[in-house]
């Protein structure tokens, strides 16, 4: 495993730099969306399709760029990723999209 570090470590780099970009980034986005929620909460129907769009726009951002995240970058500290994480990932990514995902 050295080994390979080694020998790669300008790709490495990049990849850990690209998962930290869109960590950072995906955190960001869903403390907006939890603001906006808040939000929604506090100022009642009045803004709540104004809210709902901000809150749409963010959930998608946050999908994208945690599938990004997985693209790039191992899915947890030993670098792998289930099943289940990888498939609510898509879920989630295309969620706000025209496409339609089949699992079986």
């Amino acid at each position: 495993l050295n080994e390979y570090f080694m020998e790669n470590s300008k790709l490495v780099l990049a990849e850990l730099t690209a998962q930290r970009v869109c960590h950072d980034l995906s955190s960001t986005l869903g403390a907006v969306r939890n603001g906006l929620e808040l939000m929604e909460l506090e100022t009642g129907a009045a803004s709540a399709a104004s809210m709902g769009l901000m809150k749409d726009a963010s959930e998608a951002a946050v999908a994208s760029l945690n599938l990004l995240r997985l693209a790039f970058g191992p899915g947890d500290k030993d670098g792998v990723v289930t099943t289940a994480q990888f498939r609510q990932t898509l879920i989630s990514a295309f969620a706000h999209k025209n496409h339609i995902l089949d699992f079986e």
